[in-house]
């Protein structure tokens, strides 16, 4: 570990790290999908956490909520038979699982695959 030579600074201590062109295209890829533009700091999240804090843009969000949106009445259409017959089929239940699995697809999809995303702009949570 090499000391810093700048007494102000708060973290003191660096390390180098080498990577392959491939490599860093993925890196460079994967703080793309998150928002992430400081390497340090997605670096030091990811290995101190195993959360990458992503930042949602009013374009990821409203992607999201277009498909949430139609999903949401494909949801409310299956409750509304289901009260109405007083009954829930089969069929009913497992269109509204695989709604579930869309949802959680599409959320995954749009904050990055793997291991992180966030609800709000700088709130970490974890996807695995």
């Amino acid at each position: 570990m090499d000391s810093s030579s700048t007494p102000s600074r708060r973290r003191k201590f660096r390390r180098d790290v080498y990577f392959s062109q491939d490599e860093l295209s993925q890196i460079a890829q994967r703080m793309r999908t998150h928002g992430q533009t400081n390497f340090s700091r997605f670096a030091r999240e990811l290995l101190c956490s195993g959360i990458i804090t992503t930042t949602v843009t009013a374009s990821m969000a409203g992607r999201i909520d277009r498909h949430l949106s139609a999903i949401g009445n494909n949801v409310n259409q299956i409750a509304r038979q289901a009260n109405t017959d007083h009954v829930a089929t089969f069929e009913m239940v497992s269109e509204t699982l695989a709604l579930l699995t869309e949802v959680r697809s599409l959320v995954r999809r749009e904050l990055g695959e793997g291991s992180g995303g966030s609800q709000d702009q700088g709130d970490p949570i974890d996807l695995r």
